[in-house]
């Protein structure tokens, strides 16, 4: 059974005091109090801040928010957009059920909502959080080594995403969330924050210029949450009267209780943070620190949520520590001024650019309230391996040993299961790893990515039961499956396209530029993009330069392409033509043995 499992119960647990808990009803009441007490007790060791967070609020809203009220047709789509889930919280309604029986109760469903949203009331019934603890790593008897799942009532998801679509559109037309905020955005991605990321420091090395990535990590940033200074910021975005009184009334007397083995607690007040497990959440914590960057006019800021990473450059590293540690000195005041709490083991930074140049590691230090970062030379950002040299080559050998173990279970189960089941487990397993922000990382240098380019043609050997040194291009031609360097060029030519019909969000615009001429004929074609020239191999990969190159060597027919759709499907044939020109035999082990003797009798 897997660890992570909410049905991996332990008997026993260990208390403050070392004290042994054996009781279930016991264990659920510790359960609750720790995840109850644990954003107070973070909060309550930030040290005073000395500015008030208001200094770093800009701008102005004249425009209010408005909860416009819903209708029948409405609710009805909404409902009908959340996924069949069977888990339910203290109402014991799962959404699966709401799906089959919201007909008949949507008009009355409705008018509730109105009339949550004409008085300022969110029902207190529907801020009771179901919590189950879900294992993570170390002892199991720790309650800290647990992760609190939250399950909030059905009812209260439909609330939500109703205030969520109104609030979601209020801040995309007063352009509210600053354009490095990637986190919890509507057409935004990973791969764009990553993107971002790569530009910066490719286009800075190419520079000659030495730069630096400093990631940072919260402790627990979504559960210190101040409700007062949120109250605040959504009051200075423009969310006013009844609105800003419903969002006070949703955050305030919020409890919980903890389900574990069958046993389940008493009811606990929370206090800060925004609720886990909810749709409006998210949302609110993008807005609650969504003024970090103004903190620093030096400093670029990349945010997905909670992950507050920065990068600056500069021709010299003692420029380059001196104003990093003071821009740093800003940051730390915002944090406090905010309420959140840095984690300064988990902070660390890499140093990219022409490291001979670099000063004494005695000499070069970043620090943070007087606590030293750890320099290292690669770390994980969103779940991409970031090293620093930008060959790529520890993230792909960590995908690697994911991938072999797939290969067990389809090296196992070959014989047994169909070919379109073994497939579908190929999509399942191996390919998700092999697509996963492939834009950037899937450029690498051939010595890097070899590892991962057998590892993919042996799943397809053995999806076709074939000769373990069989051709491999008939069989990615046969099962309609890309190469992994194909996947990198399918991924780029459809950033590409997006950029041109302009499809993309305000973050990726100045990845790309598109030429201008006033000239209406030309005696022949010109390229649609800017080639933007480069010095070094880590610049030539980037999206600014390999984009264009990868575009102009398409047919028209594929440019000119009417949708996404069309566009999509024409890439994926002439990406796949290829694998189709050699007419070579499959050889599994008995057709190879065959040939072999009759190549001797011979």
């Amino acid at each position: 059974m897997n660890k992570n499992s909410t049905n991996y119960f332990t008997d026993t647990f260990l208390a403050e005091d070392k004290s042994v808990i054996s009781d279930p009803c016991k264990i659920v009441e510790h359960f609750n109090d720790f995840f109850v007490n644990i954003g107070d007790k973070l909060a309550n060791c930030i040290p005073e801040p000395v500015t008030n967070f208001k200094t770093f609020m800009k701008g102005s809203y004249k425009d209010s928010f408005a909860m416009h009220f819903t209708n029948s047709n409405e609710v009805k789509e909404v409902v009908n957009g959340f996924s069949n889930k069977r888990s339910y919280g203290a109402d014991s309604i799962p959404v699966s059920i709401m799906k089959e029986c919201i007909d008949p109760i949507a008009e009355v469903l409705s008018r509730i909502i109105n009339s949550s949203f004409s008085s300022g009331c969110f029902p207190n019934e529907l801020k009771i959080a179901k919590v189950c603890p879900v294992f993570k790593s170390g002892s199991k008897d720790s309650f800290s080594n647990y992760r609190p799942i939250s399950v909030l009532p059905s009812f209260s998801k439909f609330f939500e995403k109703i205030a969520y679509k109104r609030l979601e559109a209020y801040i995309k037309r007063n352009n509210i969330l600053e354009k490095n905020q990637f986190g919890f955005r509507c057409m935004h991605s990973t791969y764009m924050a990553i993107l971002d990321m790569y530009d910066k420091i490719s286009e800075s090395i190419d520079r000659h210029e030495v730069s630096i990535g400093v990631f940072i990590d919260l402790s627990k940033a979504f559960d210190t949450i101040n409700h007062k200074i949120l109250i605040d910021k959504l009051e200075h975005y423009g969310i006013r009267g009844l609105p800003l009184q419903w969002f006070k009334d949703y955050l305030c007397n919020r409890k919980q209780y903890v389900y574990y083995n069958n046993a389940a607690s008493s009811l606990r007040t929370i206090t800060c943070g925004v609720p886990q497990g909810s749709i409006l959440g998210p949302l609110l914590f993008v807005l609650y620190v969504n003024d970090v960057m103004n903190c620093s006019k030096l400093l670029h800021f990349i945010l997905f949520a909670d992950d507050t990473n920065l990068f600056y450059c500069s021709k010299n590293y003692e420029d380059l520590m001196r104003n990093v540690n003071a821009e740093l000195s800003k940051l730390s005041d915002w944090f406090r001024a905010n309420r959140l709490s840095l984690n300064i083991s988990k902070t660390n930074y890499i140093l990219f650019g022409n490291r001979r140049k670099c000063l004494a590691d005695t000499k070069f230090k970043i620090c943070i309230d007087g606590n030293t970062v750890e320099r290292v030379t690669f770390t994980k950002f969103l779940g991409v391996y970031i090293d620093e040299d930008l060959n790529w080559k520890y993230h792909t050998a960590q995908i690697s040993k994911k991938i072999a173990k797939s290969l067990g279970i389809l090296n196992r189960v070959k014989y047994i299961l169909p070919r379109k089941i073994l497939v579908t487990l190929y999509l399942t397993m191996i390919h998700p790893y092999l697509i996963y922000c492939n834009i950037i990382w899937g450029g690498a240098s051939l010595l890097a990515l070899n590892r991962l380019m057998c590892l993919q043609k042996r799943a397809l050997r053995l999806i076709t039961c074939s000769y373990f040194r069989a051709p491999s291009n008939p069989i990615f031609g046969k099962l309609g499956i890309l190469k992994l360097q194909d996947i990198h060029k399918y991924e780029i030519l459809m950033f590409v396209y997006k950029f041109k019909n302009n499809l993309l969000p305000v973050c990726c615009m100045h990845l790309l530029q598109l030429r201008s001429s006033n000239v209406h004929y030309h005696l022949r074609k010109e390229p649609d993009f800017v080639m933007n020239t480069f010095r070094t191999l880590s610049r030539k990969r980037s999206v600014t330069i390999a984009g264009p190159e990868l575009w102009n060597a398409l047919p028209d027919l594929i440019q000119y392409a009417a949708t996404v759709t069309i566009y999509k499907s024409r890439l994926l044939d002439f990406l796949k033509s290829s694998y189709c020109n050699e007419k070579v035999l499959h050889l599994t082990w008995k057709t190879l043995v065959a040939w072999r003797l009759g190549e001797l009798l011979m």
